[in-house]
């Protein structure tokens, strides 16, 4: 007997993947009265708003708001303005908002801007393995 009527079966079907968000923008808990902003990939005109609703968010529920730029890897002018006018308006509600420095290209972005002394900018070092 033969299985004549039963053909092949079609290759299950692959959904497209996505490609990965250009931009995103995470926060967490960092102490009682803090909250980390962690941000990744392109912050451009696109994401400045996501980025300015997380800051107030942060704002209102922490004292303080560290904004981590280290895996920023581009930053256009809405978005240090973002971050500028997020520091103003923590100040403006007694509150703090620290900027962890990004790679050198992010950085260059806040200097050509004139914007870096408007922000209170921290470096964080990895630690060293000692060994």
């Amino acid at each position: 007997m033969t299985n004549s009527h039963l053909k092949e079966a079609d290759p299950p079907a692959v959904a497209p993947s996505k490609p990965p968000p250009r931009f995103t923008c995470t926060w967490c808990r960092g102490g009682v009265d803090a909250i980390w902003v962690h941000v990744s990939g392109e912050l451009d005109r696109e994401g400045a708003p996501k980025l300015a609703r997380t800051l107030h968010d942060a704002r209102l529920n922490a004292r303080m708001v560290v904004l981590d730029l280290r895996d920023l890897t581009e930053i256009d002018r809405s978005g240090v303005r973002t971050i500028v006018d997020a520091s103003a308006a923590a100040r403006a509600d007694h509150r703090r908002q620290v900027v962890v420095r990004g790679p050198a290209a992010v950085d260059r972005a806040f200097e050509r801007l004139d914007a870096a002394h408007r922000l209170d900018l921290i470096d964080i070092v990895a630690p060293t393995a000692v060994g």
